[in-house]
């Protein structure tokens, strides 16, 4: 790559992942792609840790522990294990092409409730496309701020895999940032409103406000009204509406994997107390 090329790759506020995986006791000879997704990197203690953290969607980082979220696959799914998944961290130029890739650490930390996990890759091998591509939030939204909310403000960030085929290695999801409001929180997690249904691939990405604070990550968006299990006029009121995961829940759980008292499938260490319940 020319310094040319390197130099007009605008600041970005999320990656792009892609999880492949092998089982060669089922016969697998090659890596194909499990999921892909988005990602985005968590402010942590740059004087202490070696490692850089980033945060993206569990279904799609270790789908087997999300059996719901593939009914149709889960024939076969439920074979996958984490010694079968490889996973990588990419920087992709608005017209999708890879710019940077690295395989981040096998060690995924998944959340036993919420739909993220958080993985890592050594700060040597990242720090410099972190520090000239890619702005690291530093400052949260307070959830509790955010109540009243109704301005369209909100800006929703990912991938757009629409159009994108789900076995090619070659075909390139496009970054792509989705605006909105704030239209309810419940149970600690925050809706929104947006302009149009969010696609798939944005799962992972970042939420910010206009002056680039921080709300939290995109989990997924409610079920269109028609699929949902409860039928009420409530649901059907937030229907397509993103759901987002506060950065309040997310750095909980990153400082909790970085004092040892959390598991890889996310339950409690047992050396630490039973702070986590076991993922079904």
């Amino acid at each position: 790559m020319t310094s040319a090329v390197a130099s007009r790759l605008p600041k970005a506020l999320f990656y792009a992942t892609t999880t492949t995986f092998c089982i060669a006791e089922q016969g697998m000879t090659t890596w194909d792609i499990l999921s892909r997704a988005s990602a985005f990197p968590l402010e942590v203690d740059k004087s202490e840790d070696r490692k850089q953290y980033f945060v993206g969607p569990k279904h799609s980082l270790r789908p087997m522990f999300t059996p719901k979220a593939y009914p149709e696959a889960w024939e076969w799914l439920q074979f996958v294990e984490p010694k079968h998944i490889r996973g990588f961290l990419e920087l992709r130029r608005e017209d999708g092409n890879i710019y940077m890739s690295k395989e981040f650490d096998p060690e995924v930390y998944s959340h036993p409730e919420r739909d993220f996990s958080i993985f890592s890759i050594e700060k040597e091998e990242i720090e410099e496309c972190n520090t000239k591509h890619v702005d690291i939030p530093s400052q949260e939204i307070v959830l509790q701020n955010i109540k009243n909310w109704k301005e369209p403000q909100m800006l929703c960030m990912g991938h757009d895999l629409n159009m994108v085929p789900a076995d090619d290695f070659n075909c390139a999801p496009a970054p792509a940032a989705v605006r909105g409001y704030v239209s309810s929180i419940v149970d600690e997690r925050v809706l929104l409103e947006t302009e149009h249904v969010l696609t798939m691939g944005m799962c992972g990405g970042p939420v910010y406000k206009s002056d680039h604070s921080l709300l939290g990550m995109i989990e997924g968006i409610v079920a269109p009204f028609e699929q949902q299990s409860t039928n009420t006029p409530q649901l059907r009121d937030i229907e397509s509406h993103a759901c987002i995961v506060p950065m309040s829940i997310i750095s909980d759980f990153l400082e909790d994997i970085r004092q040892g008292l959390v598991q890889e499938d996310g339950t409690s260490n047992p050396n630490n107390g039973d702070k986590f319940a076991s993922f079904n």
